[in-house]
């Protein structure tokens, strides 16, 4: 099975703890670490926070997650 290289955005989805809809999940997977620390500073300044950052199988990958409504990284959020 070949697989997919890039970022994948979900939207209307659970907050990663609370489960509560109105968040939006971003997927990446790349071939190199470099590629995605490169995809992490960009949706960073786009308001994007890490959930998950480290191997997606055997690739480099993260899962970056915001608020659907936050455009810049001024929002704050705490796991309970």
């Amino acid at each position: 099975m070949m697989q997919e290289f890039g970022v994948r955005i979900s939207t209307d989805f659970g907050h990663p703890w609370t489960k509560v809809l109105g968040w939006v999940l971003a997927e990446m997977m790349f071939t190199s670490q470099k590629e995605v620390d490169e995809n992490i500073t960009k949706l960073e300044l786009a308001g994007w926070y890490i959930w998950i950052n480290g191997k997606m199988g055997e690739c480099p990958g993260c899962v970056m997650y915001k608020p659907s409504h936050a455009t810049t990284p001024d929002w704050e959020d705490h796991p309970k």
